[in-house]
């Protein structure tokens, strides 16, 4: 089965890969789904019409970015009405989003012939994705999970830069190379001009730039990063200043094993002292002053297919 975004960054590679799919699968029919407009509540109602088909005997194919992905991910491990067995369903993400972060993690990056030697020598993994707990000041509770990341500022503000119509409708985003160095070149500009934020943790307040949380091995396009995405575990990383020689000091030390355990947590706790900007897996949203944040490893893991990590016990 097939869930396509049609309009995701590069819907048309989705195309070649579902004929690859076809290919592989001859004699079985390959189900192809186009998401719903309008949120990701939509979504979730989608993804319950289909519960029937779900399960661990199921390959959840997602031609979309990791914010699809991760709202799938969501929907299956905590949608009220969607039954146990879909908590099975085996993922797999395609290359056809913005970042493609779960994919590359998972897969690599998505060389000719890729998406054949997944499907022949891939191996069903488990990954305990993030969840992260806001709790407004009126005691209302909202969960957002996250496979890849989460983050509360900087990283935030420029993704919300980049996903304004006028930089996705750009001729140049479209070149390959040109693309890549517009994006970096416009997120950069924003991050520089990102305002810093107030927090409280363990009893102190603190003024900080950009406050994020890693699960896996790899960050906005960036790799590197010392841990795995089966680790059951996830970085986090503050930052508190915003010259270049603080941040990439920072990014430096992020991408050491021999300092993984400094960052290395599975749970995290702070209080927003100001409205802020987050994502999560790309997926952007305003936090409220007051909000309490808690992070923690989900108790309950997703099914992925993957070349690169080892088969689940």
């Amino acid at each position: 089965m097939v869930l396509r975004n049609p309009v995701s960054t590069h819907a048309s590679r989705g195309k070649a890969y579902i004929a690859e799919l076809r290919n592989v699968f001859r004699g079985i029919a390959v189900h192809v789904i186009n998401t719903k407009s309008g949120g990701a509540e939509p979504n979730r109602k989608l993804l319950r019409s289909l519960a029937p088909k779900l399960g661990p005997r199921t390959l959840l194919c997602v031609a979309s970015g990791d914010g699809t992905v991760s709202m799938v991910i969501e929907a299956l491990l905590t949608d009220p009405d969607m039954p146990k067995y879909a908590h099975e369903t085996v993922i797999l993400p395609l290359w056809t989003g913005n970042a493609n972060d779960l994919a590359h993690m998972l897969n690599g990056p998505a060389y000719r012939n890729r998406l054949r030697a997944v499907l022949e020598s891939g191996k069903v993994v488990q990954i305990r994705p993030m969840v992260c707990m806001l709790t407004g000041r009126d005691g209302t509770v909202q969960n957002k999970m996250a496979a890849c990341y989460a983050s509360f500022g900087a990283t935030a503000f420029a993704t919300e830069r980049l996903s304004q119509d006028d930089m996705r409708s750009s001729v140049l985003h479209k070149v390959p190379g040109i693309g890549f160095l517009t994006e970096f070149i416009t997120g950069f500009k924003a991050a520089v001009h990102a305002p810093f934020f107030r927090l409280e943790e363990r009893g102190a307040e603190r003024v900080v730039y950009e406050r994020v949380y890693m699960n896996g091995s790899r960050f906005a396009k960036v790799e590197r990063l010392p841990l795995r995405l089966t680790d059951d575990a996830f970085l986090e990383h503050t930052l508190t200043e915003r010259n270049l020689t603080t941040v990439f000091s920072q990014l430096w030390r992020a991408m050491q094993k021999s300092l993984v355990d400094r960052f290395r947590v599975d749970q995290s706790e702070f209080v927003v002292r100001e409205r802020v900007a987050a994502q999560f897996d790309g997926e952007l949203m305003d936090v409220a002053a007051g909000t309490q944040v808690r992070l923690y490893v989900s108790p309950l893991p997703f099914y992925a297919l993957s070349l690169l990590l080892e088969s689940a016990g």
